[in-house]
């Protein structure tokens, strides 16, 4: 098992980590080492890190790791106990991180774990047409609804509901992690293809990453996943939201 840290600079990891959670330098193709391994080993799309953000981190795992179970959190967050969120929430501690034993335990009645939801009150569509790109998530859709009818109809339930898993973050057995990460860079290339072929000058940083982030809940929709959530902590800052 293994959760890989995506890291795109050097820092200190929270006392108590347990080891089976790995740095993984992002968009190292790009930049000088920071002393951990990169994800421009092998095969790899490191160099897209600026439109593709932590899910070049993803596609690394896909195509290089060979552990049995494979997750990704952020340099500064991390999967949680319920006991953990509470204790930062109270006094900004950070600790009590999901243990392999917790792990492998909620993988024997689910799918996968997920990163606590986001909560969005104009729905999880409308915001992204707010804060990103109208015009790039209607490519989006029509990529996904290209996948048949169940996939249509998961991408609109996801898009008109409220709540939402962001952050690319989740743990999952590394057959399943190999199978959403193929349907997804599947998708997400056809519509960077057809977001470029469109307007050959749209700004692209962080697009497919945030287009991406949207995809955990429309996949596991379509495919009647058991879903799992985890809670998270923030290292440089206490989130005093439940998501």
């Amino acid at each position: 098992m293994k959760v890989y840290i995506a890291a795109h600079r050097r820092f200190d990891l929270p006392p108590g980590l347990p080891s089976f959670y790995s740095p993984l330098q992002v968009g190292a193709a790009l930049h000088e080492p920071i002393g951990w391994p990169g994800d421009d080993t092998g095969d790899t799309i490191s160099a897209d890190n600026p439109t593709y953000n932590e899910l070049t981190a993803l596609y690394w795992m896909w195509k290089n790791s060979t552990e049995d179970i494979v997750g990704l959190c952020h340099y500064r967050r991390y999967f949680v106990t319920p006991r953990g969120k509470l204790r930062n929430l109270v006094s900004g501690a950070v600790g009590d991180f999901l243990t392999e034993e917790t792990i492998r335990r909620l993988l024997k009645n689910h799918d996968w774990i997920l990163h606590n939801p986001t909560f969005f009150a104009q729905g999880v569509g409308r915001q992204f047409e707010q804060t990103q790109s109208a015009a790039n998530l209607a490519v989006l859709r029509q990529v996904v609804a290209e996948q048949g009818p169940a996939y249509a109809d998961a991408f609109d339930r996801v898009m008109q509901g409220h709540t939402v898993h962001l952050l690319n973050m989740f743990i999952a057995p590394k057959p399943l992690a190999d199978r959403y990460a193929a349907w997804l860079f599947a998708v997400l290339r056809e519509t960077e293809r057809r977001i470029r072929a469109r307007c050959p000058d749209a700004p692209m940083d962080r697009a497919m990453g945030m287009l991406g982030e949207r995809m955990p809940d429309v996949w596991a929709r379509a495919n009647g996943l058991r879903t799992a959530v985890s809670l998270s902590v923030n290292t440089e800052r206490i989130d005093r939201t439940p998501w």
